[in-house]
């Protein structure tokens, strides 16, 4: 049963959402992301929806809301220092942003 507040968004299989990264996303309940191209911001970032028939990613639900007036119909973000919730990981020296996710499908 999913009791997040937020959701179904998903992020696809991609070189930056590999199938280790999706195991690693469960065995966490967390989904990071670093800045985007031209941010120095880190922030997670998935489409809005379940995840398509036939493609490979993951599917979750979050308490976290996106944050406001920076989304579009079709993706969502959540920016660190700037979306309540949103907490500061550091791996390899490189900085991230986490949320806190129920993932409620895996296809790889």
């Amino acid at each position: 049963m999913v009791n997040a507040r937020h959701g179904p968004f998903h992020r696809l299989s991609s070189p930056t959402q590999s199938a280790i990264d999706a195991q690693q996303q469960v065995g966490s309940a967390e989904i990071w992301g670093k800045p985007a191209r031209g941010s120095n911001i880190p922030s997670v970032k998935a489409y809005r929806g379940p995840l398509p028939s036939g493609e490979k990613g993951v599917e979750f639900y979050t308490d976290i809301a996106p944050l406001a007036g920076q989304n579009t119909p079709t993706w969502a973000r959540w920016n660190l220092g700037h979306t309540p919730g949103v907490v500061h990981r550091t791996r390899g020296g490189v900085d991230y942003a986490a949320i806190p996710v129920e993932i409620t499908l895996v296809r790889s």
